[in-house]
């Protein structure tokens, strides 16, 4: 079973590009564009709470108490601990840390009619999702992923003490995201402030088209202010650029007019 919530990261702020875009700004929204991807299912409703994947949340089952754990009640992040054989510690529809029946399917892989196995949870929408790993630190995501992104309440919150991986993909095509996902910037809420990709719901919106969230925007695009409105626009990379024969890769800065660099390259937005 896929279930459907917010997810919240930290935004861009005040990020800037050539020609007067500008990332627009949002307290409490997704990726690039304060939107919000989803858990992916049907069970949550639209914009719901976390909702525990694979079965009843639960804390004992057969077999009696579940193992020790230092985490109370379960630990999200790989190895885990807390539950019983055959359950994981996974986010129930109260937005709480609970177990329930593990899946099988591995972390970045597409979650479909099999969940996502232990340490992962399916991100999406509620017809195509991947398994984004749980974590506590960058060293659990490995390579060039980090420990960024939050999930949400379900109330305009985040649930705390749980982060996921930013994922690893391209924002110009998506590659590293299960079709029909989107790749986007996103920036970490506090701290140092990086910034990171991450697999996002995807729609329609093209060159200029007005948007909210990214998740308006489709494959390939991301949400930006243009100075006077919200409207999609194509990414892409600054250093090989893939816009169309008219128009430029104008480079995206930051608050303090740098340029945003993701994965060793400048990001930028077509127009």
């Amino acid at each position: 079973m896929r279930v459907r919530a917010a997810l919240l990261t930290g935004l861009m702020g005040s990020a800037a590009c050539a020609e007067g875009f500008s990332a627009p700004t949002d307290d409490g929204g997704g990726p690039g564009s304060g939107g919000s991807p989803v858990i992916a299912g049907g069970n949550g409703g639209s914009g719901g709470g976390a909702a525990a994947q694979g079965g009843s949340p639960g804390q004992g089952g057969e077999g009696g108490s579940p193992p020790a754990c230092e985490d109370d009640p379960c630990k999200l992040v790989s190895p885990q601990c807390g539950c019983d054989p055959g359950d994981k510690c996974t986010i129930n529809a109260s937005a709480d840390i609970a177990c329930a029946a593990d899946g099988t399917e591995p972390i970045a892989a597409e979650c479909g009619a099999a969940d996502c196995a232990a340490g992962g949870i399916c991100l999406g929408d509620v017809s195509v999702g991947y398994c984004a790993q749980f974590c506590d630190d960058d060293v659990a995501c490995g390579g060039t992923n980090i420990c960024a992104v939050q999930l949400g309440d379900g109330s305009g919150g985040t649930i705390p003490d749980v982060a996921l991986c930013s994922s690893n993909c391209d924002p110009s095509t998506a590659s590293g995201c299960p079709t029909d996902l989107g790749c986007v910037l996103g920036r970490e809420a506090d701290g140092a402030k990086r910034f990171f990709f991450m697999c996002f719901a995807s729609g329609s919106g093209i060159d200029g088209a007005a948007c909210t969230t990214a998740a308006d925007c489709a494959v390939g695009y991301g949400c930006y202010n243009n100075g006077t409105i919200d409207a999609c626009y194509k990414n892409c990379n600054v250093n090989t650029p893939s816009c169309n024969g008219i128009q430029s890769c104008y480079a995206l800065n930051d608050d303090l007019a740098q340029p945003v660099v993701v994965n060793g390259y400048p990001i930028g937005v077509c127009q």
